[in-house]
């Protein structure tokens, strides 16, 4: 799976796909993967990306766009995908909410936690994390409930897109497995 690196935030808003150039070793994706082992290590399914692409664009070459490649095994879509279409079963929003909360409980933040970094399988709750460049480590605290208020507000942003209504009884379920 292919995805193109957007900016969030009112940077976002001016230039949502550019980013600042400041040397081959810094292109986003590069120290995700050296994070994303890290996170695998700790007990997070995180996906490295295995390919990397960016090019340089603007006055000088003083900006870039980039895209990174994810592995993901078959039949795993994203989150925003799958409460478009079929929806999840409450089972499954269970054992999301179960997966980041024990995350959390291992202290990894992902800050600005959307719906299209988690991939989740037709049938069953294994979760795979895609798009780790912003997680860290740190104490359990009060940004375990911004991460839930950034998913539920992506969740809420790729039901207005798509034009379904957003599940809120799937995400009390989540609530209520996450603790």
């Amino acid at each position: 799976m292919q995805q193109s690196l957007q900016r969030q935030g009112l940077a976002g808003l001016a230039c949502p796909d550019l980013w600042l150039w400041r040397g081959e070793r810094r292109v986003l994706p590069v120290p995700e993967l050296g994070l994303a082992r890290q996170l695998s290590t700790a007990g997070v399914p995180a996906v490295a990306p295995v390919a990397v692409r960016y090019e340089r664009v603007g006055w000088r070459g003083q900006a870039y766009r980039c895209a990174a490649l994810y592995p993901l095994p078959e039949g795993f879509q994203p989150l925003s995908r799958r409460c478009g279409g079929s929806g999840l079963s409450l089972q499954q929003w269970a054992g999301l909410g179960r997966r980041l909360r024990d995350w959390h409980l291992l202290g990894v933040d992902f800050p600005g936690l959307g719906a299209a970094d988690l991939h989740l399988p037709e049938d069953g709750d294994e979760v795979r994390v895609t798009g780790v460049r912003r997680a860290r480590f740190r104490e359990p605290g009060l940004w375990c409930d911004a991460v839930l208020v950034a998913l539920r507000r992506s969740l809420e942003r790729t039901a207005d897109l798509s034009g379904k209504p957003f599940d809120d009884v799937g995400f009390r379920a989540l609530l209520a497995a996450y603790g």
